[in-house]
């Protein structure tokens, strides 16, 4: 993985190996981070993850080529296959969702239950979501909740954890279309100084996609959404899910 220099074709020409601008608005070059050799840490249906080369505590999502897309429940497959829009579109109401979660932020400090993102890079494999890093105890990749549930029982911790993710998913009215468990990755964010702690994030899948967007403007059907989501987990992971006290257990 390397950093590639790219003159931006708008107004620019190519003198003696450098990009220079050609008018008075002073267009330069930038950066174009290299992927194609690179091995992914992770892949998806619509997107596949890639180790940030110069941010240890960052990320770097690039859409898969519909060709290569594979996996996907039949109503993700059957709007992919409608070009890349629909792909456009999810991106957008995550960033959307972000930044809507970020400005209501109670405090300074507050921890949001999913990724911070960090805008886009160019890559050679095309646009690139910058995102936050989840890393294990090692600073490999968290694994998530699913690869974690079918590893055995869930840790102490681990059930703590849940309980504190879903807590902050109600609180903040988090509007997540795909909370599923290969969506939670349990691990810790790299904090400026320090690591954080130990905590489960949504790492995909937030942000409201569904063609009538009532969870947007209600947060009572929203909260009800993701308690019905929240269920559907705990069962798959061998825990319930107690709607009234918020709290996951064995």
């Amino acid at each position: 993985m390397q950093f590639q220099r790219r003159c931006d074709p708008s107004g620019v020409q190519l003198v003696g190996g450098d990009c220079r601008a050609a008018d008075a608005g002073g267009v330069t070059a930038r950066d174009v981070i290299v992927l194609a050799d690179s091995t992914p840490l992770a892949r998806g249906f619509e997107r596949e993850v890639h180790a940030h080369p110069t941010e240890p505590d960052r990320l770097l999502k690039v859409l898969v080529p519909a060709e290569h897309q594979g996996g996907g429940g039949p109503a993700r497959r059957f709007f992919a296959a409608r070009g890349p829009k629909f792909r456009d579109f999810l991106i957008a109401r995550e960033y959307r969702e972000y930044a809507r979660a970020a400005l209501s932020l109670p405090r300074i400090g507050a921890r949001l239950p999913i990724t911070h993102m960090f805008g886009f890079q160019d890559t050679d494999l095309g646009l690139a979501c910058v995102t936050e890093r989840v890393s294990d105890e090692a600073g490999a990749l968290a694994p998530t909740l699913d690869a974690l549930s079918r590893g055995g029982a869930l840790s102490d911790d681990q059930i703590a954890a849940l309980t504190d993710f879903a807590r902050r998913l109600l609180r903040y009215d988090i509007r997540c279309s795909d909370l599923t468990r290969k969506n939670i990755a349990l691990g810790y964010r790299a904090g400026p100084t320090r690591r954080g702690p130990f905590e489960a994030v949504l790492v995909d899948g937030f942000g409201d996609t569904h063609a009538i967007a009532v969870r947007t403007v209600s947060r009572r059907v929203n909260a009800a959404s993701v308690h019905r989501k929240l269920g559907r987990i705990a069962e798959k992971s061998g825990l319930v899910w107690d709607t009234t006290g918020e709290v996951f257990t064995r």
